[in-house]
């Protein structure tokens, strides 16, 4: 048996783990299974034997359990458990609804981890926090999750999107990991709460000023009278939108799939102190293959999700289209590349992706919808990279 979790919100607080404990079958029947209840009385699946909840003060219960299994059987549990040995089986989607299992190794997640680390070293670590608003089955939030293990930062997992503020509010969050949608609902949550309390108008006009800003500040001269609008709306909007995200964020991780972050929220979220980095990878890549760097210059095309990471090579073709080699990179064909279905280009050895639909928010009229071409459906199984697994995570 083995333990596989997923997050779900308590009345205690809306960041928790739910685990179970299940064995692998296979279904015999067409018929749909019927649910039974726990042991706190919910309905659960077959074959489920029992439910753990982090918040109920069930690690301490699994902990108790484990103090009878000798650490002879433990250890040659682990020495099983090798760099190779398969970490998830998680399911792609490609944009034709055709579906497909991938098997991701440890080797791959861990290697991964390690060069998204490298490259947000001073955005993790002692004192800093990471909250990712993710599927706990996606790719990029078992990556996510190294990292903070990997870096020991203070991790949350956000399933709920309606209590999305007031978690950001209570975890006070330093680093944001989300889609582009996921990140507009915090501007489309600002509006709504900004709504309720007759406070509208005051939040559109400094949301105005505050990308009016940023473009002055990228064009290298700010006029005294935006200046002077730009710190009043600090006072009078800016100071209540950063408490109420935490007080504390300082970068955002975009991950582009379909979609791109718009560039108003870039511009917003600039006033506000905060960075935002984009990426692009998808689960035949484990995870994020390019990523943008703290230091990468802020104006750049729409689009732009910085340059591959560590391990990872990107090629142009002369059509546009993209293809990525490297570590945790399943290649369709001989020759080790991966034909994304994305097109785009190469700015300064910084990927570009082409043809890109933008999430708009609240405030803005018009809708940007471009199309995409799908994702090659051949992959079955993502390949074992060469790193040492014996090769700490602590990089401190």
């Amino acid at each position: 048996m083995s333990p596989s979790c997923r997050s779900r919100p308590t009345p205690r607080s809306p960041i928790s783990w739910r685990c179970s404990t299940r064995r692998a079958f296979r279904p015999s029947s067409s018929s749909p299974p019927r649910l039974r209840p726990d042991r706190r009385g919910a309905r659960r699946p077959p074959l489920v034997s029992d439910v753990w909840q982090i918040g109920l003060g069930d690690l301490d219960k699994l902990a108790g359990l484990g103090r009878s299994v000798a650490d002879s059987t433990l250890d040659d549990l682990a020495a099983q458990v090798t760099a190779d040995t398969a970490a998830a089986i998680l399911k792609s989607t490609a944009s034709d609804g055709a579906t497909e299992l991938v098997t991701v190794s440890h080797r791959a997640l861990t290697a991964r981890a390690l060069a998204i680390a490298a490259v947000l070293d001073e955005e993790t670590g002692a004192g800093a926090s990471t909250l990712q608003i993710l599927p706990a089955t996606d790719v990029h939030a078992r990556v996510s999750t190294l990292v903070a293990v990997a870096t020991g930062t203070r991790l949350g997992h956000l399933s709920d999107p309606a209590r999305l503020i007031e978690t950001m509010a209570s975890f006070r969050p330093t680093l944001l990991v989300a889609s582009p949608a996921a990140l507009a609902l915090i501007d489309e949550a600002a509006h709504d709460r900004a709504e309720s309390t007759g406070r509208a108008s005051a939040l559109r006009q400094g949301l105005e000023v505050a990308v009016d800003h940023s473009i002055a500040v990228g064009s290298g001269t700010v006029p005294r009278g935006l200046k002077t609008r730009f710190a009043l709306a600090d006072a009078l909007v800016y100071r209540g939108l950063r408490k109420a995200v935490g007080g504390q964020l300082r970068t955002v991780v975009s991950i582009a799939d379909e979609t791109s972050l718009a560039p108003r929220l870039r511009h917003i979220m600039r006033s506000l102190d905060v960075r935002a980095l984009e990426g692009y990878g998808t689960l035949l890549t484990t995870g994020l293959a390019t990523l943008e760097r703290p230091s990468d210059p802020f104006d750049r095309p729409v689009g732009g999700v910085g340059a591959p990471l560590d391990g990872v090579s990107v090629a142009v073709g002369s059509d546009g289209s993209i293809a990525l080699r490297g570590v945790g990179v399943k290649a369709a064909g001989d020759d080790g590349w991966l034909a994304t279905g994305q097109f785009g280009t190469l700015d300064d050895g910084r990927l570009v992706l082409a043809d890109r639909d933008l999430v708009l928010t609240p405030v803005v009229d018009s809708e940007v919808t471009l199309s995409q071409p799908p994702l090659p459906e051949s992959a079955p199984s993502i390949d074992p990279v060469d790193v040492d697994p014996h090769e700490r995570l602590d990089r401190r």
